[in-house]
C-alpha cells in the first residue's frame, strides 16, 4: 500500500481550474502503471486539497494506492474523506472491512498498532 499526498494529478478533472502539466501527468500515470497499481478512491470527495484562497483551487493530490494482491486479500476495503479542518488536505480513513486475512494471518488493528506482524519477511 502506498499513500499520502502525491502533488500531482493524474487527470485534467483532478483540478477544478483545469490548468495541468501534462509532462508530470504522463510521467506520474507512466510510473503507477509501470508498477501495476490500483487507485482507491474516497467517494464521498471529489477533491482531497485546496489552497484556502478566496476562490480556491481544488485537486485531487492525495491518494491510496494497492497492488492487485491487496485487493484480493482484502475485498471490503473502502476509503473515506474526512473534514479538512484545519488543514488544507482532507485526512482518507482506510477500512479494511470485517473478517480481513491476509494469508493465513489475520491483521488486527485494534488500539492502534499489529498485534502480529503479518507482513514480517
Amino acid at each position: 500500500m502506498l499513500l499520502g499526498d502525491f502533488n500531482l494529478v493524474r487527470f485534467i478533472s483532478d483540478k477544478s481550474n483545469g490548468v495541468i502539466n501534462h509532462k508530470w501527468v504522463d510521467s506520474f500515470n507512466s510510473w503507477v502503471d509501470r508498477w501495476a497499481l490500483i487507485k482507491l478512491n474516497a467517494p464521498n470527495k471529489k477533491f482531497t486539497r485546496t489552497n484556502k484562497q478566496e476562490r480556491p483551487i481544488l485537486a485531487k493530490i492525495d491518494r491510496i494506492f494497492v497492488m492487485t494482491h491487496w485487493e484480493s486479500a482484502f475485498p471490503l476495503i473502502s476509503i473515506r474523506a474526512l473534514e479538512r479542518l484545519p488543514s488544507d488536505h482532507n485526512p482518507l480513513r482506510i477500512n479494511l472491512g470485517d473478517n480481513v486475512s491476509f494469508g493465513k494471518k489475520r491483521l488486527d488493528l485494534k488500539n492502534g498498532g499489529l498485534k502480529k506482524n503479518p507482513f514480517k519477511i
